[in-house]
């Protein structure tokens, strides 16, 4: 009998799972009560309602995604510590819900359109151009690198340029970036929000600026500033509020910045554990030009030229994010009584999913722990088996984005720079609100 039939036929009884409650929320304790849950009692979990009343469930079947993600998405809104992040974010794409959230996505969406985006390429090529730099210096100089700090501070210097275009240089403050913030601090509670919350009055200032100023006949193409200042809504007409439009912007500069970052640094550290995957991959990525570069998002879809070549490269990305995927768990919570995969859920509880578990399930992933890219090249993945951007209408509006930027990233430093990985453990993680590495991580560069 497979898992799916098990999980149902075991959850018809209701308390298939722990007896005593557990406030699921992000942390390392989470992580390893839903493995030893998952070991336990398969793909549909139950546990004990706390204080709120309500029980909550944990599934890990792609069928029972499915039917939460996308088959019955109407009825389930965002889960437990939405309020947290509203806190964080005000109320942009990332925790708005209802009428509202379509019409802020809708406006949105044209900025992550492939032609829009081929306009961010010969900044993030310049970008990465320069760590390149720094890299090859620190390999000549016998010096170890934390990835997890320059592929942050590099991926928060592409975001920002890419919404405030020729406006970024007026965010530093006496040479200090005020966004830098998010690089030098891990953790995200209410401390941390205010001052983040606090940049807001900078970013309104720029915003005025920029409307005072109108556009100029050498203004470089437009950023997703100018892409919210002009878009309108498609019922009513009228121009995005400024509150939500610097909502919007907010959310822009975290969920560009921290997932991107967390996946890159992840990246380098498999490629160094496994470097015969790194010599394969630079070899496929040596003599692309950089005006190809823009194809390379939709390469794996083209059979000849350059798609065949970079297929490996987006094996390469999409393997990290399946081993360790940012965001690794996300809840939602059902606005009406549902019943899914035959248990009754009830209207109010929180229901989790954890991609960290999903994307290692072995019935659905041979060799799970194993980093073995071309996984992704051998056949049809299911597409609520790997779920690093979520799924179904809320999936991560920022997702080409995200492809575009790791895989310029790849093309311009993998044919040019290899790591070795010398602790004796692997890294430590953080199960926070995106799966990071606790203490960063340290490699030794070297030059090809």
């Amino acid at each position: 009998m497979k898992r799916h039939e098990q999980a149902v036929n075991q959850s018809r009884k209701w308390a298939h799972g722990p007896v005593q409650h557990f406030p699921i929320g992000p942390g390392e304790e989470t992580r390893a009560r839903l493995e030893r849950w998952f070991d336990q009692y398969g793909d549909i979990c139950r546990v004990p309602s706390g204080p709120d009343g309500h029980a909550s469930w944990v599934i890990h079947d792609p069928d029972a995604i499915r039917h939460v993600l996308y088959g019955n998405s109407r009825n389930y809104t965002k889960g437990v510590g939405l309020e947290r992040v509203r806190i964080l974010l005000g109320n942009g794409i990332m925790v708005s819900e209802g009428d509202f959230w379509h019409s802020q996505r809708r406006m949105l969406q044209p900025g992550f359109h492939r032609r829009a985006l081929q306009t961010h390429i010969p900044m993030i090529v310049e970008e990465n151009r320069r760590l390149l730099a720094r890299w090859q210096a620190a390999a000549h100089a016998g010096e170890t690198l934390d990835v997890t700090t320059a592929t942050s501070e590099l991926s928060l210097t592409i975001i920002l340029r890419a919404i405030f275009g020729q406006d970024w240089k007026a965010l530093n403050v006496d040479g200090n970036n005020p966004f830098s913030l998010l690089t030098e601090e891990s953790g995200r509670d209410l401390k941390f929000a205010a001052r983040f919350r606090a940049l807001t009055s900078l970013v309104r200032e720029i915003v005025d600026q920029r409307r005072a100023r109108g556009v100029r006949e050498n203004d470089p193409p437009g950023d997703f500033l100018d892409l919210l200042l002009g878009a309108r809504d498609r019922r009513s007409g009228e121009p995005m509020p400024d509150k939500a439009l610097v909502d919007e912007v907010m959310t822009l500069v975290v969920a560009g910045h921290e997932t991107t970052a967390s996946v890159l640094a992840w990246m380098w550290y498999l490629l160094a554990r496994n470097p015969d995957v790194a010599d394969r991959l630079a070899g496929v990525l040596r003599d692309i030009p950089a005006d190809r570069y823009p194809e390379a998002c939709a390469g794996e879809k083209q059979e000849t030229g350059f798609g065949s070549r970079e297929c490996l490269a987006g094996q390469v990305v999409r393997e990290a994010m399946r081993l360790y995927p940012p965001g690794w768990l996300f809840s939602r919570r059902p606005i009406e009584d549902d019943e899914n995969a035959g248990v009754p859920v009830a209207a109010g509880s929180q229901v989790f999913i954890c991609p960290w578990i999903v994307h290692r399930h072995p019935e659905y992933w041979q060799e799970p722990e194993r980093f073995h890219p071309e996984r992704f090249g051998q056949g049809k993945i299911g597409k609520f088996t790997y779920i690093p951007f979520s799924a179904g209408p809320r999936r991560c509006i920022g997702e080409p984005m995200a492809m575009m930027e790791m895989m310029i990233h790849l093309a311009v430093l993998a044919p040019k720079m290899r790591f070795s990985y010398t602790g004796s453990e692997p890294p430590a993680i953080e199960a926070k609100v995106n799966l990071r590495a606790a203490n960063g991580i340290e490699l030794q560069p070297d030059l090809r």
